[in-house]
Formats: C-alpha cells, structure tokens, sequence
C-alpha cells in the first residue's frame, strides 16, 4: 500500500466570536493517495471550503486551526513559516477557488496573471511563452493572452484558475467548486479537460462540490461531510452502490436518476443545525428517519465496513440496517 501523499489527523478549525468559539471542522481525518481523486460533498456549511483553506493555511480570520496536524509528502504544514508556506503553496500544493471571477485580478490581464505567478516562485524567466502554453495546456488560444478576466466567458476564466493552478506543476490541486454557476455542459468539459491533465501529469486533486452525482462520476473516493464532522469516505463505486450513512444515502437520493430505473427525488427534510449550537450525539439525528435513543446522546465513530470504507453511525455499531 502506497504512502499517503497528504495525511489530515483530528483536524479542528473554530471560528472565534464575540459568543465564544463555533467549531466549524471537528476532529476530521483523512488521506490522499497520490493521484487520486478524493471527492469532498456536503450541504452548505459542513465544512468544505473550510477544510480545503487549512489544507494550505489560508483560512481568513476569525478561522483559527485549534487541533490536529495535516502532514503533507512528510512535511508538517501546520509548523511551517511563512517562508515554509511560499514555498509549498502553488509549488507543491495549488487551489482553483470557488468564483473565478473574483479570484482573477479584474485590472491586468491573464497573461500578467500567469506570469506574475510564475516569476513570484522562481519561474519568471520562462515567462510570456510558458503563460501561453498553460493557457493552450487548458484549452484557450494563446493569443488571449492579453484579455482582461471581464473579457472571458465564465467557462473560460476557471480554465484561466485551472492554469493558474497548474502553473507549477504541483503534486496536489485543491479544486473548491470549480464548476459553480457553468452550465452543464461547460462542467462537463471543464471536468473531463481536468480529468485529462491529471492523467498526464499524475497530480492528485481534492474535489469538493454540492453535486454529489457529478462528483460520483468524477472521484476514486469520496468523503461526506455533515456540519463540520466526516460521516462516511469510500469508494466512489461502492457509496453510490451501497452508501450506509442516512445523510449519504438522503444527499444521493435527492438527486435525480438519470440512468437505469427512474425514481422520484427525494429531499432530505429539515435543515443542518447551527454550529453556534449544534444537536447532541449524532448531528444528523433531528433529521434522520433511523434515529434511535442513542443518536442523541452519544457521538457515534467511524467504523470500518470494507476496504477503504468506513461511516460514523450507530446502526452499524448497534448491526442493525438502515
């Protein structure tokens, strides 16, 4: 078995209010392999993009990292400098941000942005060419170079993010919702050009989406996230065959078959909780048609159910079926 090429541990992330700290990440353990496609879903608030900003430590205040260790290729990143933090970042790991709109600088061109990026770590002397062969590299001719981000359809400019990312040639691509608010078809591209690069280039990416269907289709394993906490990882295969956590197998059936036998959606009834004043036990228990007495009075663990698999429910510790 290969060695984990990024290792989280117990990680917890609070933020810190005027009312006390929120604990937005609590106790969350993960690997990625090198290569692989580790896909990351939840609803609006489980903790995601959180996650993916510690990954890298640049979570924007009142964020504070509080417990745990992320170990990436041997290196200890939450004990890094800031020097330490340049020169893993973008390096070694790189991120495409949710809106890449707001990520390009709206006043210089992509071409500046791309090698300004380059020449920031080192790389400047391959400059305008190397910018028009990451472009290309992407998908878009190089002589747009010189356009402005309000210049480029919304397609076009996360393929601008994609090569920003890539610009470095890292071991790990962080890809926080990389497809909000493209139709699906330009997704659908902008997924498979990413499949392809990771293909040719062997870097491991993080995937994290609310489409857990797209993602499904797009991940070698998958990690669901309620409310700050991991409540179940797998195989993408087996958690869209045999998904064994309630909130896995509600998020799945919520969303439409579009293959083999057709079925209603159906959504999950109420809300998550608010992290100020999350449930007892079991946060998924005040939705959940399985809940029993001990959902709500003890925080279930995760328990492994085959290889690579594990959730965090009392029904399979109880060995009864949801």
């Amino acid at each position: 078995m290969a060695e984990p090429l990024l290792s989280i541990r117990d990680l917890c992330v609070d933020y810190v209010t005027a009312d006390g700290p929120v604990r937005a990440l609590d106790r969350v353990s993960l690997d990625v392999m090198p290569g692989e496609t580790l896909g990351i879903a939840g609803e609006s608030g489980s903790g995601k993009s959180t996650l993916a900003q510690a990954l890298i430590r640049v979570l924007p205040p009142p964020a504070v990292i509080t417990g745990g260790s992320v170990v990436f290729d041997g290196l200890d990143v939450l004990a890094l400098d800031e020097q330490g933090l340049r020169d893993l970042r973008w390096k070694r790991i790189a991120m495409v941000f949710q809106s890449s709109m707001d990520a390009l600088n709206p006043v210089i061109t992509v071409g500046e942005q791309l090698t300004d990026t380059l020449s920031a770590h080192g790389a400047g002397q391959q400059g305008r060419e190397r910018a028009g062969e990451l472009l290309e590299l992407v998908g878009i001719p190089a002589e747009r170079l010189t356009a402005f981000a309000h210049q480029l359809s919304g397609g076009m400019r996360q393929r601008v993010g994609i090569a920003l990312a890539l610009a470095l040639e890292p071991s790990l691509v962080i890809l926080d919702e990389p497809t909000t608010a493209l139709d699906v078809i330009v997704e659908r591209d902008i997924l498979a050009e990413i499949r392809n690069l990771q293909r040719a280039r062997g870097f491991a990416a993080v995937f994290i989406t609310h489409d857990i269907g797209r993602m499904l289709q797009f991940s070698d394993r998958v990690a669901i996230f309620y409310a700050g906490r991991l409540v179940e990882v797998g195989p993408a295969r087996t958690l869209a065959d045999e998904p064994r956590h309630p909130y896995t197998r509600g998020l799945i059936n919520a969303f439409p078959s579009v293959h083999g036998d057709m079925r209603k959606a159906a959504s999950i009834p109420g809300s998550p909780p608010s992290l100020r004043t999350p449930p007892p036990g079991c946060r998924f228990h005040p939705r959940c048609p399985h809940a029993m007495e001990v959902c709500s009075q003890r925080q279930p663990e995760l328990v492994q159910i085959g290889p690579r698999h594990a959730a965090a429910c009392h029904l399979l510790i109880s060995g009864e079926s949801a």
